[in-house]
């Protein structure tokens, strides 16, 4: 029989896990961690900015100039959505008025067509939408009325959207919902 030589040192035993997947895994998961903290950062400070009517009434005035804010209303912007929408509660709770403004007209173009997927952004939809034109302060204007279904309800709000586009640089719709 023949002797075999055996090393000095058994060799090193293999990790089960590289340490580059640690380092990758780990890594990753700390960037995710750090937008996400810096992400809700960011759309609480929104949010407090939406609910602030001091934040919110300059909208308002840029959009429908007025002389005094009225006594009572509250107000709340959802611009930081992407939709430029003002929500509005009168003192008497009797509606919700929403005002919406865009940069461009079709964006109100787009309110007016029944059929748009930019009625879904605060209803399911429209339904019996009827077009029609309505004098404000001695202005005829065009509106759409209709009925806004309430999800999860059997609920049916009438509604009437206003085209208060006029020759400044926003074009804004004001829709009231009962």
């Amino acid at each position: 029989m023949s002797e075999m030589e055996w090393p000095e040192e058994a060799p090193p035993k293999k990790g089960g896990i590289p340490n580059w997947v640690w380092i990758g895994c780990g890594g990753g998961c700390l960037v995710t961690l750090i937008l996400v903290a810096a992400g809700s950062f960011w759309v609480m400070g929104a949010f407090k900015q939406a609910k602030d009517p001091e934040m919110v009434w300059p909208i308002v005035e840029k959009a429908l100039p007025f002389d005094e804010r009225p006594e009572g209303w509250e107000v709340s912007g959802l611009g930081i959505l992407g939709t430029n929408q003002v929500m509005m509660d009168p003192p008497n709770e009797s509606a919700v008025i929403m005002l919406q403004y865009f940069d461009e007209r079709a964006g109100v173009e787009e309110l007016f067509d029944p059929d748009s997927t930019a009625n879904n952004i605060v209803f399911v939809g429209i339904e019996d939408a009827e077009l029609g034109e309505i004098e404000i302060q001695e202005r005829s204007t065009r509106c759409l009325r209709f009925i806004s279904p309430t999800p999860g309800s059997d609920v049916q709000a009438p509604s009437i959207r206003v085209d208060l586009s006029g020759e400044g640089a926003l074009y804004v719709c004001f829709q009231v919902i009962l």
